[in-house]
């Protein structure tokens, strides 16, 4: 089973927030963030190797709208929606 968890305030004027990933996400993960046009406005590797660590999203000077937020791992893979406010 998988267990990724988004945890922060994604709409506020920081717009900045903690990913949180369980043993089943260990090692190295690719974290994109893009618009509703295909843009990537944040592009990432983190490294997850404890198996359950949390890293920092800042995504403050972006503009206002719809996002997704791509975790690929291997053969996993993630999307979320994030609204930005």
């Amino acid at each position: 089973r998988r267990h990724t968890r988004l945890q922060g305030d994604w709409s506020s004027d920081v717009c900045s927030s903690d990913l949180q990933f369980s043993d089943t996400w260990k090692g190295e993960i690719d974290l994109e963030i893009i618009d509703i046009f295909g843009r990537p406005i944040y592009d990432d590797k983190l490294n997850n190797n404890d198996g359950s660590s949390s890293h920092e999203v800042d995504i403050s000077s972006s503009n206002d709208g719809l996002y997704l937020i791509q975790l690929i791992q291997g053969e996993k893979k993630a999307m979320f929606k994030l609204v930005k406010e």
